[in-house]
């Protein structure tokens, strides 16, 4: 029971357009599995955490965004959709932290399943785009496809940015189960399938930020992980690949992204107009906006839109504190990176921690679950360390450093 509800908590994370009223599937999942999950621990004794600092600095950072919310609901000109905006960031930044940890602490999910839940979620939010982007099927799942006629799929995601972002991190999902996987087998058919419409799928979201950033992320990933062997036979074949995609289709929205913003650079539109809006936002910036903040209200935020940059939104709306919140998780997330021993979860780690980090200074990633939990689940996963006593190539067993020099195999991770 609590093995499925966990897996189901991690498939629906990038299918923020299936919602329940005004809230997603996944928010309702998020809510059911906390309180299961902390009896489910309790019962356990007085068992550690996976990662006992994680839930820490999200439950600081919380309280730091809901303290800059109420501060800057003095001055907002919209306070209710102010209150609620910046509340559910912080619920949600803390309850996604603590659901992690105790998802992992409790065994409900093994780290290996963990990522293949989220992986499953991204490999078909990306089919789903695909027969958006070929077929024109499932167009009515967002409304802001219709809204702003991009032509651009955005799968079952809220965005383009989110839906690219999110296929690249699928890539990278899919790259670091198949380093795992010890044999041949259905399983890694499935992940090889799952990976290539990840990848596919980036020609229909046309998402600029996820196509430029995932070659840079993959890189890094590969070498971390140590697979530099790997990289130089892939990378001839992956250049090649992406050709031919790009010119496969006459219709090509990506193909065509690209080529006009190699023309035209920043004058392009799209990023003309985030650099015009990031800009505004600066100059509205006081001292005492800088510390206070101004409102979240569409009717006010420039162009309309969400800040599309997580720095600047995060002070513009909830001042020094609310920008301190998240900062500081941030910075966190990237002092675990360099925590992290066992290589290919680390870097599995720092793939998708510089994806998360392009989304989050590009688009409205301060407030996307989808974007934040990819990178939590690996900061919420323990110190891993290949088991000495395991002499097997594919290294499956692995020991889980403890601060007091005790060890615990798990495996599959």
């Amino acid at each position: 029971m609590i093995r499925a509800l966990a897996f189901l908590y991690l498939l629906t994370v990038g299918w923020s357009a299936l919602r329940l009223g005004s809230v997603t599937i996944f928010d309702v999942a998020s809510m059911a599995l906390l309180p299961v999950l902390a009896v489910s621990w309790q019962q356990r004794g007085s068992r550690q955490l996976a990662n006992p600092a994680l839930v820490r600095v999200a439950v600081l950072g919380g309280i730091l965004i809901a303290l800059g919310t109420m501060l800057s609901a003095l001055v907002a000109t919209a306070v209710v959709e102010h209150v609620i905006k910046g509340l559910l960031i912080a619920a949600s930044l803390t309850v996604t932290a603590m659901n992690l940890a105790l998802l992992l602490s409790t065994e409900a999910l093994t780290p290996r399943q963990a990522v293949w839940a989220v992986f499953a979620s991204a490999a078909v939010h990306s089919f789903v785009a695909i027969l958006q982007d070929r077929l024109g099927l499932f167009m009515g799942l967002t409304g802001e496809v219709k809204l702003q006629d991009w032509m651009r799929a955005t799968g079952l995601m809220n965005h383009p940015i989110e839906a690219g972002i999110f296929s690249a991190v699928g890539v990278v999902l899919g790259c670091f189960l198949l380093f795992e996987a010890r044999r041949v087998s259905a399983s890694g058919a499935a992940i090889l399938a799952g990976t290539a419409m990840c990848l596919c799928s980036l020609t229909a979201s046309a998402s600029l930020t996820a196509t430029l950033t995932l070659g840079a992320a993959l890189a890094a990933q590969f070498v971390v992980s140590r697979k530099v062997a790997l990289l130089s036979v892939l990378l001839p074949l992956a250049v090649l690949g992406g050709v031919l995609l790009l010119g496969a289709s006459q219709d090509n929205r990506l193909a065509e992204r690209l080529q006009t913003l190699s023309r035209q650079g920043s004058a392009y539109g799209t990023v003309q107009a985030r650099d015009d809006q990031i800009e505004t936002a600066m100059r509205r910036i006081t001292l005492r906006s800088f510390l206070v903040g101004l409102s979240f209200d569409p009717r006010t935020t420039p162009q309309g839109l969400d800040i599309h940059n997580g720095i600047v939104a995060m002070d513009y709306y909830f001042g020094v504190l609310g920008l301190t919140g998240q900062a500081g998780l941030i910075a966190y997330l990237a002092w675990r990176i360099r925590r992290q021993r066992w290589a290919p979860v680390q870097g599995a780690f720092l793939a998708v921690f510089v994806l998360f980090l392009a989304a989050y200074m590009t688009g409205p990633t301060y407030s996307r679950r989808s974007m934040w939990v990819p990178v939590l689940l690996f900061a919420a996963m323990p110190v891993l360390v290949r088991d000495p006593s395991s002499r097997s190539a594919g290294g499956g067993a692995v020991r889980r450093a403890r601060p007091g020099g005790e060890s615990l195999l798990t495996a599959g991770a």
